[in-house]
């Protein structure tokens, strides 16, 4: 009967991550070892709710069953939901041996909640190898992994330096958590670029620094800088800092902005700003 999917009978295997049996668990067992696609998908979200060793075997059989790619992505969820470290072989092994680039992706950043020194040391030693695309998740997990600064820091700043500048906002994020001096540095260095892109992505990292500093640096991008979106981004940044006092007179300024985007954006921060912000 779990053999082919219906909506119900797929929505059956999943809701079993809520109500863990044994009985459920033989009903995992038989929708990702012989259902087809739907039902494998059910039961990889399954596994959320399931205890014991045959969690990995089950993920690993969820992956391998279809090549397109979704159980495999669904299995990495329920993974990283888990964070048990007993995993991070199985996802290390994934992250190797597939030709999917959105699975590989994603599987380097389950990696990151499966803390352990065989995750930190397969990241370390693949980096460079990695696309440049893959490399920001890889360098988010290193952070979640707890890696020594001594070998984070070199990594983050050759992102940020990259012509690919977009790469680093989630290194720049997760940084602020990490060193928060060390990531206010590098925003620095991101805002010191002659690409408008640069400076945008400075303005979205901006509003994570929730300091004087940080308004003042916006509100001077709000009324100097010569790229519109940039101006935008600015403002919206300017919203995400509402304990910070003077965001509101900042976004003000936004109304004076020849641009009819950016007087909209600084009307909907100032209508977004609680009294007095």
């Amino acid at each position: 009967i779990l053999t082919v999917a219906t909506p119900f009978r797929a929505a059956q295997v999943a809701q079993l991550r809520f109500v863990p049996s044994p009985q459920g668990v033989e009903l995992v067992k038989r929708a990702i070892r012989k259902g087809d696609n739907s039902m494998v998908v059910a039961g990889a979200i399954a596994l959320e709710g399931m205890e014991g060793p045959d969690v990995g075997d089950l993920a690993r059989a969820a992956s391998q069953r279809f090549t397109d790619g979704w159980a495999a992505l669904q299995a990495l969820e329920s993974l990283r939901r888990l964070g048990r470290t007993e995993h991070a072989g199985f996802v290390i092994q994934l992250v190797e041996k597939t030709d999917l680039a959105l699975v590989k992706a994603v599987g380097l950043r389950v990696l990151g909640y499966l803390r352990c020194d065989d995750v930190v040391g397969f990241l370390l030693g693949s980096f460079r190898l990695l696309a440049e695309p893959l490399r920001p998740y890889a360098l988010e997990s290193l952070v979640l992994a707890g890696a020594p600064e001594h070998d984070v820091r070199p990594l983050l700043e050759g992102l940020v330096s990259s012509p690919k500048l977009a790469l680093a906002l989630p290194e720049v994020k997760a940084m602020l958590a990490f060193d928060p001096d060390l990531a206010v540095g590098l925003i620095s260095q991101i805002l010191a670029r002659p690409e408008p892109v640069a400076r945008y992505i400075g303005a979205q990292c901006l509003a994570f620094v929730h300091t004087e500093a940080s308004r003042e640096q916006l509100a001077v991008m709000v009324r100097e800088d010569q790229s519109v979106p940039v101006r935008v981004q600015a403002l919206t940044a300017l919203s995400q800092l509402t304990m910070v006092p003077g965001a509101a007179e900042a976004a003000g300024e936004g109304l004076a902005d020849q641009a009819p985007e950016v007087r909209r954006a600084a009307a909907l921060v100032l209508c977004g700003l609680p009294s007095g912000a």
